[in-house]
């Protein structure tokens, strides 16, 4: 029970602070029960790789002489108390 209650209040959180951030697109937070854990995670349907942009960043080329650099939200990280940002 203790598993699942921490994993629904980090889910919670995630999706306050997506919610903060999105503009347009389907990324969203799903959580996935397995035998005795719980999964947390980022997902988006419409582009494949950017729930894993959206939570560490990356660089943005198209139609660019220069690469522009994307800053991570790190959603998931946060929402979890990791450290790392």
């Amino acid at each position: 029970a203790a598993v699942r209650e921490e994993g629904n209040a980090v889910a919670s959180r995630a999706r306050a602070l997506l919610g903060a951030h999105r503009r347009t697109g389907d990324a969203s937070i799903r959580v996935k029960r397995q035998d005795t854990d719980l999964v947390v995670e980022m997902v988006d349907a419409g582009n494949e790789g950017s729930a894993v942009a959206i939570e560490f960043g990356g660089l943005r080329t198209k139609g660019r002489t220069t690469p522009q650099v994307i800053k991570g939200l790190f959603i998931l990280t946060r929402a979890a108390g990791l450290p790392g940002r």
